[in-house]
């Protein structure tokens, strides 16, 4: 019941997240929740799958413009920012922090638009894991890598990179801060005021920088993402 009158609010206001409490999934299902926590990609895309059947066949008529994301919380899985390590890459963690910074706010594609310049037949493809995948074969007129990308027809969503650094009291004697770069997407950019402290729940990986774009810095950083 509960989480049927979430799925209303979604129907009714149009937003496009399901917050979900892990604590919910380890009380029905704890090797759900055990999954949840070692392969969250994996484990959020099939419940982004459930969780979308689902709205639809309640709200059969629903015109609803974007896939529903299921965003988890409450994880007990609680990391210091200092003793993160690559075992934890690709994991869903538990932070602690003090925003230090935040990058202007900038859009990132989450659907992409494709039309066969042969035919004119056009497909929407959805962003998965980070990556837009451009058809190879047009499924009208059997044309290969006949597709351009629409970009005024493409969905697009709001990103902000956050700063966010351990607590004076985490920081052991003589030693100088961490920081990890946070990724905000959707209603959760200009979510945070820099000074304040936030638990955030995110799922871990590692990317490459290059010199002079933003977040500032150079080589190998942690990054979580929202």
């Amino acid at each position: 019941a509960f989480y049927t009158q979430k799925l209303k609010e979604i129907h009714l206001f149009k937003r496009s997240f399901l917050n979900v409490d892990c604590a919910h999934i380890k009380q029905i299902d704890k090797t759900m929740y055990n999954q949840l926590l070692s392969y969250p990609q994996e484990v959020i895309l099939i419940f982004n799958i459930a969780v979308n059947e689902l709205f639809f066949t309640i709200y059969r008529d629903d015109t609803f413009p974007h896939e529903i994301q299921v965003r988890p919380y409450n994880v007990d899985m609680f990391k210091n920012m200092r003793c993160l390590d690559p075992e934890d890459i690709d994991k869903l963690v538990t932070l602690t922090g003090m925003v230090i910074g935040s990058s202007s706010i900038m859009p990132e594609m989450r659907s992409a638009y494709f039309s066969c310049n042969t035919c004119g037949f056009h497909v929407q493809v959805e962003i998965d894991r980070g990556q837009i995948t451009e058809p190879s074969l047009c499924t009208s007129c059997n044309k290969a890598h006949s597709f351009e990308l629409i970009h005024n027809r493409s969905l697009f969503a709001d990103k902000q990179f956050i700063r966010l650094q351990e607590t004076p009291e985490e920081m052991p004697a003589g030693q100088t801060l961490v920081t990890v770069t946070v990724v905000a997407h959707n209603d959760l950019v200009d979510a945070v005021e820099l000074g304040d402290r936030y638990r955030i729940y995110l799922l871990m990986t590692v990317f490459y920088l290059v010199r002079g774009h933003s977040p500032p810095g150079d080589g190998v950083q942690t990054r979580g993402n929202l």
